[in-house]
């Protein structure tokens, strides 16, 4: 063995091998690397073997020729491609030894410490960022519960005196049907519509600040859910009389009796069924439909409308969602009554969503388990 291997080879076996943060790659006379300790491997990745050394190297100016590493200054700072293609700049020293040689790379130390400074200083701002958004947090909670109890109050004491002048309004409408089609009529009916807008939005806001709170709570007891579906179709036929609206039942599937809030499951049935008719034109009909879906009851509610515009489903179930189909009946929305809806269904355990059909119109379909467990309250 000559001189030279001789050297080449105590380098590699003193140096090539080390764990030490330091990166050494042995080049041959073509600029090949021939071999490379861990440090590098894991720097440039293994592939660094075998690969001329301008391809691993970022020549931004273009200038760099493989005779410049023999005359190379010590810690000279240099671009490699790093094993993830992100840029690693080391500062390199070149050790000749015969025809080839040992590139020899380390981080820049005050580069790197000025790096962990950097770090450690934006860890402390972010460290304090993240305090003041626990506290910004914890104040909107404080304020979000404040809201909800001042909803929750306004519209318990609001709505007592509303169904009151509401029933009041109705006995009137009842005295004066012989005068259907007067003046004074026609302004009691205008008036009754707008008071029952008002009473359904302060209905509707109470049952929200309950369920903001995070709770809602359930009434189950067992009911024949045949009956109930009986009495609801009842009056919301009676109702849809007047705009000539047929309303019908349609039961594939009777459970008997099941475990559940019944004035809470006739509170989601009434807000469909009232939808569907107040969409659905003169002469038309909307279906109601009781069925069976895997171990779940499935209620479903077709109308004959126009259906809901596409690129506005995303509104349906949020609270105060709204889309820009108008009701036919003329009467006002709250965009609330879905996103209530939907809390019901999901505290039972169900769920609800919405489809057009191919024929028009639209179909809002929930599920609801059977043998459901007997709890008190369920956490929306």
């Amino acid at each position: 063995m000559n001189t030279y291997q001789q050297m080449r080879s105590m380098v590699v076996s003193n140096y090539l091998q080390l764990r030490a943060p330091v990166m050494l790659l042995d080049l041959d006379e073509q600029g090949i690397v021939r071999d490379a300790n861990q440090c590098a491997r894991r720097l440039l990745g293994d592939t660094c073997v075998g690969t001329a050394i301008t391809l691993l190297l970022i020549d931004f100016k273009n200038r760099f020729d493989l005779g410049n590493l023999r005359v190379i200054r010590p810690n000279t700072l240099l671009s490699f491609r790093g094993a993830s293609g992100a840029p690693i700049s080391l500062q390199v020293s070149f050790l000749p030894i015969g025809p080839g040689g040992l590139l020899v790379g380390e981080h820049d130390h005050q580069e790197t410490e000025e790096l962990q400074n950097t770090l450690l200083k934006l860890n402390s701002e972010l460290s304090v960022i993240s305090r003041e958004l626990q506290k910004k947090t914890a104040q909107l909670e404080h304020a979000n519960d404040l809201k909800n109890q001042f909803l929750g109050i306004a519209a318990h004491d609001l709505r007592s005196p509303l169904a009151g002048i509401y029933a009041y309004i109705e006995l009137l409408m009842e005295d004066l049907r012989p005068l259907k089609g007067t003046g004074l009529a026609q302004s009691l009916e205008e008036i009754h519509r707008e008071v029952s807008y008002m009473l359904n939005l302060v209905t509707n806001l109470l049952d929200y600040s309950v369920i903001e709170q995070g709770h809602l709570d359930l009434a189950r007891q067992e009911i024949e859910v045949r009956q109930l579906l009986q009495q609801v179709v009842q009056m919301n036929g009676l109702l849809a009389q007047k705009r000539q609206v047929l309303v019908t039942l349609q039961i594939r599937h009777d459970p008997g009796s099941v475990n559940l809030d019944l004035n809470r499951l006739r509170q989601v049935l009434n807000n469909l069924l009232g939808n569907a008719i107040k969409y659905t034109p003169e002469g038309h009909e909307v279906t109601l439909t009781l069925d069976l879906l895997g171990q779940d009851l499935l209620f479903q509610v077709r109308d004959q409308g126009k259906g809901v515009p596409e690129g506005e489903l995303g509104r349906l179930f949020t609270p105060f969602g709204k889309t820009s189909a108008r009701s036919l009946s003329g009467d006002k929305s709250t965009g609330l009554g879905l996103s209530i809806c939907k809390k019901i269904v999901e505290a039972h355990g169900g769920r609800i969503w919405h489809h057009n059909l191919p024929e028009g119109g639209a179909c809002f379909s929930f599920t609801l388990p059977i043998g459901e467990p007997h709890d008190q309250t369920a956490v929306v």
